[in-house]
């Protein structure tokens, strides 16, 4: 038999699935039961009918809680001609059965309506008038609201006591003081009742090891709440929990200095609300997030734009170091880049914010750094007395030598704890020699850093991250286009000293003539002076149209149909002359227009025509043939020559620029007519492709749009 100790103003049964009575409470034994222990192992039926007798409610309730049709049921029954309140619920696989008597038979109206007190509040007022509410309800002489903060500390937010009383508000108490383990123990259930603090428990006679009181009224206080509460002048006590999207966010706590019974329905009430208290300030928290969220994504872009406008990614932090600082409520901000310091503020020394970065970027290995007690756990690595108690600290951009650091100032504050007194306890002492109460000063502590400062600083280290990653792209943008207007200067300077060439030769060649031919009749002075022109005027169209090509490298040019077949035999004689190939051969098919610019298409040809001519310079019979056709929407233009060719091996490299066949070094040139005039044809949205054999034949083929847009 296992004896389990449970608070003595109530009753409790405790049944197995078959119906077996499982566990009894001591004092069950006043209903005309010799012994609580008489009812283990036997039927739950015929023992409520002992003690009860034929209250057919009672076994509907059992029947509901046990079916799962209701999780718990409170009834009220009559027992000798005194009212109880019987509470059953099903906690695992066992039915508990607990009774205690009505205290209270009537609620007042006004007592009723006391949760409407709470409506349309602003949030600092809630808790304030929860416990005015509360207090006038149960006429206990305190009431107390205690906030569990991030950091597992406990805080009075707010309290309504009597008057002669010692007020509490902002009482700090520390972490141990309410653990985890307590937190469960409240978990369990809505509120946890204390009527008489100092009365002696009863026993709970059970004949299983695994009776779990976590749901029950009866569950005794915790020996160290028992011991603090006494030790303030309490005699009863009651806590209910205010849970925050499923969280205990904190615990209302009512006590008296006398003994004072709470009746089951003001409990009740109490529950409705403190639970409607707890709804309400969830609602308004929920509502002061978003506000935030949003005051945060309108800093979160401000600092992005700032970010990517500025010069440097430091120099837009400096500039915004004012707001950074007061966001996240500190007291001073420091930039460190790369051993440079700037900072504002309170704030230690250049020397001190170096060894913090050493620290940092060794010791963290975290992004985002945050202690409010750095100067009590870290003073000792410092020769300097650290003038901040609270540090933060952001990486930037992954950069162990970028860093902003946060500091804040001690705040002072005293801390309550409970300590067990191990060495002089003895096991038949009384509790109030097994605890100690300690309330002590507690130094080189900040305001800890909440869940609103961290989104900021994870907002800040997100956006940082988002600007560094644009700045890259703008600057490998801004480096391709940097390069493409390098390859364009190139280009540029290469056209102009090949293109030029051709029309340069032939004005030099003219003058030369003329100089040697002194004799010469007025109609051969007269041809080539016509010839020595037109050179001229190539010359000017060609240096016209490659400035132009170069400033409008984008362009898309206005297109307009061209008359091919005069233009193409200029260019062919102007070849023969040029080449010294005057037993070349040209054959012209039909010569259709093409849609296109004037002046590309006289670069396109000329490079191409002057090419044939050159390259079959030494066939015993050069010939050259072009024609064209249409074909859908395309003007295909073939060039063809009987010269000597490309080697299969060169081919795929023969329009890239500077790029020769390996069986032309014998012939004039510089590798970048065939490039320009691929670079051309793209601009017109032509396309070229070329067949070659070697010794043999090269064969262009040129395709352009039909239409004009």
């Amino acid at each position: 038999m296992k004896n389990i100790s449970i608070q003595s103003f109530g009753h409790l049964l405790v049944s197995d699935e078959s119906g077996t009575i499982v566990a009894a409470s001591e004092n069950v034994s006043c209903f005309e039961i010799n012994s609580a222990t008489t009812l283990i192992g036997t039927p739950l039926q015929s023992s409520i009918v002992e003690i009860f007798g034929e209250q057919d409610q009672i076994f509907e309730a059992i029947s509901e809680v046990f079916s799962g049709k209701t999780a718990r049921q409170v009834i009220l029954i009559t027992l000798a001609k005194v009212p109880y309140y019987m509470d059953l619920y099903v906690q695992g696989s066992l039915l508990y059965i607990e009774w205690e008597k009505q205290t209270c038979r009537h609620l007042l109206t006004s007592q009723m309506h006391t949760e409407g007190l709470l409506n349309d509040l602003p949030m600092d007022d809630i808790m304030r008038s929860l416990c005015r509410s509360i207090k006038s309800l149960l006429e206990y002489d305190r009431i107390a609201v205690l906030q569990i903060t991030e950091m597992g500390h406990t805080r009075i937010v707010a309290e309504a006591k009597d008057l002669e009383l010692k007020p509490m508000i902002d009482v700090r108490y520390s972490s141990s003081f309410i653990n985890g383990e307590d937190l469960s123990c409240f978990q369990g259930r809505a509120y946890s009742y204390f009527p008489a603090l100092a009365s002696e428990q009863q026993q709970l006679h059970s004949q299983r090891i695994n009776i779990d009181l976590s749901a029950s009224t009866l569950t005794p206080i915790a020996e160290k709440f028992q011991f603090y509460l006494q030790e303030i002048g309490a005699s009863s006590a009651i806590f209910f929990k205010l849970s925050i999207a499923g969280r205990i966010w904190g615990i209302l706590a009512a006590s008296n200095s006398s003994v004072r019974t709470i009746d089951v329905q003001k409990r009740k009430l109490c529950q409705l609300i403190v639970q409607n208290a707890a709804n309400r300030l969830e609602s308004q928290l929920r509502e002061a997030q978003f506000k935030s969220m949003k005051l945060l994504k309108g800093a979160e872009n401000f600092y992005k734009t700032a970010l990517i406008d500025s010069s440097t990614l430091n120099k837009a932090l400096l500039e915004n170091l004012p707001a950074i600082q007061q966001t996240p409520r500190a007291a001073g901000v420091a930039i460190y880049f790369h051993g440079q310091i700037s900072s504002q503020g309170l704030c230690p020394s250049d020397d001190t914010i170096e060894k913090i970065v050493q620290y940092l970027s060794v010791a963290t290995g975290k992004s985002i750094f945050k202690d409010s007690n750095f100067r009590l756990r870290h003073q000792g690595r410092f020769e300097e007395e650290l003038n901040f108690a609270g540090l933060a600290a952001l990486e930037i951009a992954k950069d162990n030598e970028h860093y902003l650091l946060w500091f804040r100032e001690e705040t002072s504050t005293k801390e309550i704890k409970i300590e067990e007194n191990k060495t002089l306890y003895q096991q038949d002492e009384s509790i109030s020699s097994k605890y100690r109460i300690i309330d002590e000063a507690i130094f080189d502590t900040a305001t800890a850093w909440d869940g609103n400062d961290l989104a900021f600083m994870k907002a800040l280290d997100k956006t940082i991250n988002e600007a560094v990653l644009s700045r890259n792209k703008e600057q490998n943008r801004s480096l391709e286009e940097l390069t493409l207007l390098n390859n364009e200067l190139e280009m540029l300077t290469s056209t102009l000293s090949h293109d030029l060439k051709n029309p340069l030769a032939i004005v030099k060649m003219g003058v030369q003539y003329l100089r040697a031919k002194e004799q010469l009749t007025r109609e051969a002075q007269l041809k080539w002076l016509d010839t020595i022109s037109t050179g001229v005027l190539d010359l000017e169209s060609l240096i016209e149209n490659t400035v132009k090509i170069g400033k409008e490298r984008n362009r898309i040019y206005a297109k307009d149909s061209v008359a091919m077949s005069a233009l193409i035999k200029k260019l062919a004689n102007d070849a023969k002359l040029l080449y010294g190939n005057p037993q070349c051969k040209f054959t012209f098919g039909e010569l259709h227009s093409i849609c296109g610019d004037k002046g590309i298409l006289h670069q396109i040809f000329m490079n191409l025509i002057g090419n044939a001519v050159k390259y079959s310079l030494k066939s015993a019979s050069p010939t050259v043939s072009i024609s064209s056709c249409r074909q859908l929407e395309h003007v295909i233009y073939i060039i063809k020559d009987n010269g000597i060719g490309i080697p299969k091996k060169d081919l795929p490299q023969i329009f890239k620029i500077y790029r020769r066949a390996s069986n032309a070094h014998e012939f004039i040139g510089s590798g970048i007519g065939i490039s320009l005039v691929k670079r051309l044809l793209e601009s017109l949205s032509g396309t070229i492709q070329v067949v070659s054999i070697e010794g043999e034949s090269t064969e262009f083929t040129l395709k352009f749009p039909i239409n004009c847009p």
